[in-house]
């Protein structure tokens, strides 16, 4: 599938809500230099018109668009700058922790702090909680870099919020995981060269209490561990993500191994923190194949 396809929703929502943002930096704007603005580049008025409209000449009107842009500018790197960095509108350095819009999936009690960069030499897209971290040790919740992944950029092409860029990495690594788990080899992300791929986490790794169930794959030639979980690749799926846009804040429930239908099968669920919405997903012990989705209000 492309690497766009299936996002129309969350590029939509972003784009909502970054209107909302620019409206409420507009608003600590004098008022001005929002009235230039707003019918400048919202209403797209002409330039002789708003001047006209406004009493000023057009060399007049054009200084104060510059002014106003300045402002704007300064109000989303100060004032809004937290708000502004999750949509890439206001610069942080790159090391350091951005808080999201993105409530932690894990456990739903923080946002998630991340990492955007998105410069071909050195670029990373990294997501953490801080209320897992303090409990369980790292609480990473995404992690991937652009050396690891070398078409990491086309992935994320156009995208600078946390939310959609997340979800397009979490699409993008079910596709790759799941296509690789029936024969279990995948192609390195990295070379291109084949290399297994295995269920469970990587050796290396210490136990993980809140996603039981991993798959990795290790590449020799490389030395890259690539690796996602489970709850991952559930909250992949279509299902998932409505569930997750109807409910901004939900955690996940305790895995636990099932019977479906005679096959040994895992049980994976999420439910929403400020709600009855729950969401449960039945996946192949052997495979983590989707066998079955059911969607509830908890009631």
């Amino acid at each position: 599938m492309g690497v766009t396809a299936g996002f129309d929703i969350e590029r939509d929502l972003e784009r909502d809500e970054l209107a909302a943002l620019l409206d409420k930096a507009l608003g600590l704007l004098p008022p001005a230099s929002r009235e230039a603005l707003v019918a400048r580049y919202v209403a797209e008025s002409p330039h002789a018109e708003i001047a006209a409209r406004l009493g000023v000449s057009e060399k007049a009107l054009s200084m104060r668009l510059a002014r106003g842009k300045l402002l704007l500018r300064r109000v989303l790197a100060t004032e809004l700058r937290d708000e502004a960095a999750a949509y890439g509108l206001a610069s942080a350095p790159a090391a350091e922790w951005q808080e999201t819009r993105i409530w932690c999936p894990l456990c739903g009690q923080r946002r998630l702090l991340g990492r955007f960069d998105k410069s071909p030499d050195r670029g990373e897209f990294t997501l953490t909680c801080p209320w897992c971290s303090a409990r369980q040790g790292p609480g990473v919740v995404s992690a991937t870099t652009f050396a690891d992944v070398p078409n990491l950029g086309k992935v994320l092409a156009g995208v600078n919020g946390y939310k959609v860029a997340f979800t397009r990495l979490l699409v993008w690594g079910a596709d790759y995981y799941r296509h690789s788990l029936v024969c279990r080899a995948a192609a390195c992300p990295k070379c291109g060269i084949p290399a297994p791929v295995r269920l469970g986490p990587p050796a290396h790794w210490p136990p993980v209490p809140h996603t039981a169930h991993h798959l990795h794959l290790h590449c020799d030639r490389c030395g890259i561990t690539p690796n996602t979980a489970l709850a991952g690749l559930v909250l992949a799926l279509p299902e998932a993500r409505h569930f997750w846009r109807a409910h901004r804040r939900i955690r996940l429930l305790p895995e636990r191994a099932v019977d479906a239908a005679g096959r040994a099968a895992l049980l994976v669920g999420f439910e929403s923190v400020t709600g009855r919405g729950r969401l449960e997903v039945v996946a192949a012990a052997d495979t983590y194949e989707t066998l079955r989705i059911q969607v509830g209000d908890g009631q």
